[in-house]
């Protein structure tokens, strides 16, 4: 015995896909963290700089700035946001990690503090985009032991 309603299989589709939108939506960051020290002036001996993956936690907090941390250096500490996710990247440098669509600041854990070497026009610390639906891609070179 049928109830007389026709469901077409493509609309079956459609709503199950909609349904599952937020789970298969996924984005956030993947990359390298690169080490990098010694002698790394240019000069017409020096072949091609290659950094070495390294093993690190991040620490990944809503986009911070200068004002928001105490700097020493490239290292910081004392920063008044909270941190929203941290992530360990493995032994060859490699991490990935989900988060919502918005602006970031991802640092890496040193012994002397939370490194960052690159800075925006407004004081942003290492900031990088999650667009919605996407990874976006990162590598973080810590080279406070090299010289350029």
């Amino acid at each position: 015995m049928t109830s007389g309603i026709l469901i077409k299989p493509g609309l079956v589709l459609s709503l199950l896909l909609l349904a599952l939108s937020p789970i298969l939506a996924q984005q956030g960051i993947k990359g390298k963290v690169e080490w990098r020290e010694g002698n790394l002036m240019p000069g017409p001996d020096l072949q091609e700089i290659q950094g070495k993956g390294i093993r690190r936690t991040l620490w990944i907090y809503p986009v911070i700035t200068t004002g928001q941390a105490t700097q020493d250096g490239v290292f910081f500490s004392n920063i008044t946001a909270l941190p929203m996710k941290k992530v360990r990247s493995n032994r060859h440098g490699k991490f990935c990690v989900k988060l919502p669509a918005g602006m970031y600041s991802v640092l890496v854990e040193e012994d002397d503090g939370l490194f960052a070497n690159r800075f925006n026009q407004h004081g942003q610390i290492n900031p990088i985009e999650v667009i919605k639906g996407k990874f976006t891609e990162l590598t973080i070179v810590v080279d406070y032991r090299a010289a350029y």
